[in-house]
């Protein structure tokens, strides 16, 4: 495998505490949250994608149908789930080569996050050769986010429910900024009240 090779990671393992409800499976255009997301980043140029899914594994590939077929695409189930985020990070980059370049870590519950975003997001990669990446508007940190190999070891020494935000702080002066020029994009779903703001979005 080329060292080259980016792998996409989708994080959709959460149990939508603050919801009561699998924000996975909220409807919206025309399919789910989350079968939006995947679409976006099968839409993308990442060749290599890998799906975590944990509360209500089974139910939500279900509802994605067939997109989970496409030969790009490999899903892990968290059975820790409950562990938070880190758990999720962790068990993809068990399963990824150490030897690829990088691996961009994509929300599974931001659905605006579109392929020209991702594409966006490795070119700025590539370009700035920074050992992150990540969208940016004003002051303000999105994502998705690129992590350089060499932090692989950092991340799996990571724990609860805080991703790779901890060493995002660490090492801010090593990333390479995609700036945006509106918040657009990172509208995440968290609660009903954001689920309604999502859908006014879209009129």
């Amino acid at each position: 495998m080329k060292t080259s090779e980016i792998y996409g990671v989708i994080l959709a393992a959460g149990e939508s505490s603050r919801l009561g409800f699998p924000k996975q499976l909220l409807p919206f255009r025309n399919q789910t949250i989350l079968g939006t997301v995947v679409g976006n980043v099968l839409k993308s140029k990442l060749k290599k994608i890998v799906l975590v899914l944990g509360f209500k594994a089974q139910e939500i590939k279900k509802s994605l149908n067939r997109q989970i077929r496409n030969k790009k695409i490999k899903i892990l189930i968290n059975r820790n789930f409950k562990k938070g985020k880190a758990a999720s990070v962790q068990l993809a980059l068990k399963k990824i080569p150490f030897n690829c370049e990088a691996v961009m870590f994509i929300l599974g519950d931001k659905p605006r996050v579109d392929g020209k975003l991702i594409n966006q997001l490795l070119k700025t990669f590539h370009r700035k050769k920074g050992l992150l990446a990540f969208p940016i508007y004003q002051t303000q940190r999105g994502n998705p986010v690129i992590f350089h190999r060499k932090f692989f070891p950092e991340l799996l020494k990571l724990k609860g429910d805080y991703g790779g935000q901890k060493l995002i702080r660490k090492y801010w002066n090593s990333a390479a900024e995609l700036k945006l020029k509106s918040w657009d994009s990172q509208f995440e779903v968290n609660t009903w009240e954001d689920y309604l703001k999502l859908l006014c979005l879209e009129k």
